[in-house]
């Protein structure tokens, strides 16, 4: 089926909250209370990659014409990400047991699912040995099997948390491991492959790495980035913003969709990106906004916006959809500011 979408009008709403963060100079979105105080830190991958809420209100005239049959069960089921979980509890406790059993430490974290897509569940587990500086997982294939080593993680700083999920590739997994310290904000992860040489890595970075429900890689960026302090110069305020990677199957390797800056024509060449861009302005009434647009090119790109009250000079974004040549949708406003790249990559 086919589907001819025209927007025919974009508005954009802002929450209350953000409105008097414009009104009474003083920030108060998300997770940031106010200027250097946190109120609320995402900690796990569903904090982490929780959905944004979509501000952008469109009015969507459709034409449908029959051109194909539709996708069938199984086609659709063959489309969908490997499921797993890492909650204890929805592991059956016979697994769990032989695997706490096996080792003297406290296990910190889980992975249980059908992830090597033999049709059999397995059960991966992460414990830290601190008398050797090493994150250790270990793998039990089934209740009759007895847990076996799987890889161990080099520690270059004292990482007590951790938290582990899959990529799921198609026609291929990989393993995520992600590292955090509970007394700071250093973090990293490791994204491993099994062959039949063994468990390699693949990809290690100083940022959380994580599979969206919709196939997206999401880099996890944890930075003080909210503002500048006119009176100290130093940047405060903690805020956590996106990069996206991609794995290109011919080299081997992840790639980053880094943000390029274009021009404000460049961004105005979309249909529905003047109003967008409208509607953006219009928050900032009484503030002499400084704009700039970024473009990745995995269908997203930026309005970046900076201005002054008396005592910040602050960083706010927006994230605009695009399909073609049209905006498709544009996220509420985040506290931050875009960044080419986060990593070293190669640019996708």
């Amino acid at each position: 089926m086919r589907k001819k979408l025209f927007l025919t009008a974009v508005i954009l709403s802002l929450t209350s909250a953000f409105t008097g963060c414009k009104n009474n100079s003083a920030l108060k979105v998300g997770a940031v209370e106010s200027i250097g105080e946190v109120t609320e830190e995402p900690t796990t991958k569903e904090q982490a990659i929780e959905t944004e809420a979509v501000t952008v209100q469109e009015t969507i005239i459709e034409e449908t014409e029959p051109e194909t049959e539709s996708v069938t069960e199984s086609e659709a089921e063959s489309e969908s990400l490997i499921e797993f979980t890492g909650n204890e509890t929805n592991i059956p406790s016979e697994l769990v047991e032989k695997m706490k059993s096996s080792i003297e430490n406290d296990i910190g974290a889980y992975l249980y699912g059908d992830i090597d897509n033999d049709k059999e569940k397995e059960l991966l587990a992460a414990y830290l040995d601190e008398s050797v500086g090493q994150w250790k997982i270990i793998r039990l294939e089934n209740e009759n099997a007895e847990p076996e080593e799987f890889y161990s993680i080099e520690l270059f700083a004292y990482y007590d948390r951790c938290d582990m999920g899959l990529i799921d590739l198609k026609d291929k997994v990989h393993y995520v491991i992600n590292l955090y310290s509970s007394m700071g904000t250093e973090n990293s992860s490791h994204i491993l492959e099994e062959s039949d040489s063994g468990v390699n890595e693949v990809l290690g970075l100083g940022n959380t790495v994580w599979q969206l429900q919709n196939g997206e890689v999401i880099l996890q960026n944890t930075y003080y980035g909210c503002g500048i302090d006119k009176t100290t110069g130093m940047m405060v305020g903690r805020t956590w913003t996106y990069s996206y990677l991609t794995y290109d199957k011919e080299s081997g390797k992840y790639k980053e969709y880094v943000a390029n800056e274009i021009t404000e024509d460049d961004f105005l060449l979309y249909e529905g990106a003047s109003e967008c861009l409208q509607g953006i302005k219009n928050t900032y009434s009484g503030f002499d906004v400084k704009i700039s647009f970024f473009k990745r090119n995995n269908g997203m790109m930026h309005v970046q916006c900076e201005y002054e009250n008396d005592t910040m000079i602050l960083f706010e974004y927006y994230t605009v959809y695009y399909e073609d040549n049209k905006i498709t949708m544009v996220t509420e406003m985040q506290q931050g500011s875009i960044c080419k790249n986060f990593t070293s990559l190669e640019e996708a």
